[in-house]
């Protein structure tokens, strides 16, 4: 008996450490198994971290239309429900609000309708009675514009008793992989483009005719630029024929025709003109072309006396000519009579230097050589900005030259070049 006794406590002191070798043995594989277990998931995690890929150009562009689906949502998103006493349902303090909007807004507008249109009251969170917000209405006109790579603006005109007239303008920003309505910008319009239009009709010195219109073409410096013009159908097709633009001051509510607006013209023409010998120092043919006149073209005349066979140079001509291998005959050297044959690029070399011009002046054409200059009478509409270059004293001042800039209006109201002259001594 005493045997038995003492093998069946030798048993299960046996049997009782396998079992505790076993559990170790269990444990440390269980254990190790996490390890690997939790190794694998930092380096899947690391992977797929790795492979994410960057917002692409793509994704940072912003269609119109999904703006406008950006500020619906935007508009949704503030919305919350409410009890008929005016009680917050689904938020229970103002930070989780914040964390709701900022979805689909900037940290800074979110905290801001937060703090404007809610209030902890009594351990609870209640809306304040006030009107909403401007929206956006996808109903009426707006303008849509790229800012920069990362922002658009949707700027439309709004109307309320609340807030008045006024133009807002709502921010949207690409932040954290995300568009967002970074902030809504308002200014005042005291003054209408509709208004300026009637203000034209009234006070604008020219006969207006069933077939005229008078339509706000665009804003520059806070003034209304008012276009008028004749709708003319011949055959079928219809033309428009300017008959004058106008700039309306909203504050003083004055019309100023720009077609008599001298002082204003000077400054325009000087402005263009600095602008284009500029570009032609760089030899940026491209960038001169976008002031070419879109109809008439550019005339290159060698001397001040326009010949009536003048080449012309048609705007996306002017854009590529450096890169132009043909050689023309541009005009005829005084006193020989040879002509002067070149290609664009060595023709145009004359051009470079007048952006260190010592004289410049609108409208002051001046027989400086033996040679009438005839430009007024080739562009009767035109107006005229020389830039005029003294010569040298080792010279005697005898190799002076002068690049005139002919500028007439095109059919949007826009001063656009339509002839280079150019003028020297001559014997």
């Amino acid at each position: 008996m005493d045997s038995l006794k003492k093998f069946l406590l030798f048993f299960i002191i046996v049997y009782t450490m396998i079992g505790c070798s076993n559990g170790e043995e269990t444990s440390n594989e269980t254990s190790n198994n996490n390890n690997e277990h939790t190794q694998s998931q930092e380096q899947d995690e690391t992977h797929n971290q790795q492979e994410k890929p960057s917002p692409d150009d793509s994704e940072r562009q912003l269609p119109e239309e999904k703006a406008i689906d950006i500020l619906q949502k935007y508009k949704e998103t503030f919305m919350v429900e409410t009890s008929a006493n005016g009680d917050v349902q689904d938020f229970e303090s103002k930070k989780e609000i914040v964390n709701h909007y900022k979805s689909i807004m900037s940290t800074d507008l979110a905290e801001a309708y937060v703090n404007q249109y809610f209030k902890e009251e009594s351990g609870n969170l209640k809306i304040i009675a006030t009107e909403a917000p401007i929206w956006f209405d996808e109903t009426q006109p707006f303008q849509f514009e790229n800012i920069n790579d990362s922002t658009y603006h949707v700027i439309q005109e709004r109307q309320s008793e609340l807030y008045g007239h006024k133009e807002f303008t709502f921010e949207l920003t690409y932040s954290e992989n995300n568009w967002v309505v970074n902030r809504v910008k308002s200014d005042e319009i005291g003054f209408t483009k509709e208004e300026a239009e009637e203000l034209v009709r009234r006070e604008a010195n020219i006969e207006i005719g069933t077939e005229t219109k008078v339509a706000f073409d665009h804003k520059k410096d806070g003034q209304f630029i008012i276009h008028v013009y004749d709708v003319i159908e011949n055959d079928g097709t219809t033309h428009n024929a300017t008959r004058g633009w106008f700039k309306v001051d909203p504050e003083a509510k004055q019309v100023t025709n720009m077609f008599d607006n001298q002082e204003h013209i000077t400054t325009v023409i000087k402005e263009k003109g600095q602008e284009i010998v500029n570009a032609l120092s760089k030899g940026e043919m491209e960038n001169v072309s976008t002031y070419v006149h879109p109809e008439k073209g550019l005339l290159i005349s060698p001397h001040i006396y326009i010949d009536q066979d003048a080449i012309v140079l048609k705007k996306q001509e002017v854009a590529n000519v450096l890169q132009n291998k043909n050689e023309y005959t541009w005009g005829y050297h005084d006193g020989s009579g040879k002509p002067m044959i070149s290609t664009p690029k060595e023709y145009f070399k004359r051009y470079e230097n007048f952006i260190n011009a010592d004289e410049i002046t609108v409208d002051n054409i001046k027989q400086r050589g033996n040679t009438s200059p005839n430009i007024k009478e080739t562009f009767p509409e035109s107006h005229v900005v020389e830039f005029y270059l003294d010569g040298t004293s080792e010279n005697n001042h005898m190799d002076w030259s002068s690049l005139y800039i002919v500028f007439e209006m095109d059919a949007h109201g826009e001063w656009k070049a339509v002839a280079f002259v150019s003028d020297h001594w001559s014997i």
